[in-house]
């Protein structure tokens, strides 16, 4: 039975951390609208040739919007990434609760004793 658990503990950590990770990427992701405003100022800010817009791109902080800022922009727009979010906490309370039943969080106890 323990082993059982263990599987199931090990597939539910695992589980939970992919779907709360695609839900992550998903959000952070920019939209087609976005996209296409960020190439017109893109287009519109750079400099032409190969190494202007290398540099531009390296050195002029081009976009860096926070990726906090995107994820709440688009929390409330996508229902179908908040419940990739939501199972992917499930599953990860699932792993917390199959270690709390082996005592993994027990201070002073190592892998192995």
């Amino acid at each position: 039975m323990n082993t059982f658990l263990v599987i199931i503990g090990i597939h539910a950590a695992l589980a939970g951390v992919a779907l709360v990770f695609a839900a992550f990427m998903s959000l952070v992701a920019p939209t087609d609208e976005e996209q296409e405003a960020m190439r017109k100022d893109f287009e519109a800010r750079c400099p032409k040739g190969f190494w202007g817009r290398t540099l531009f791109c390296m050195f002029g902080r081009y976009s860096q919007r926070g990726a906090t800022q995107n994820v709440l922009e688009h929390w409330p727009r996508q229902p179908r990434v908040r419940k990739l979010a939501y199972w992917g906490i499930a599953c990860l309370v699932v792993a917390v609760a199959i270690g709390m039943h082996f005592g993994i969080f027990k201070p002073g106890v190592y892998v192995g004793q």
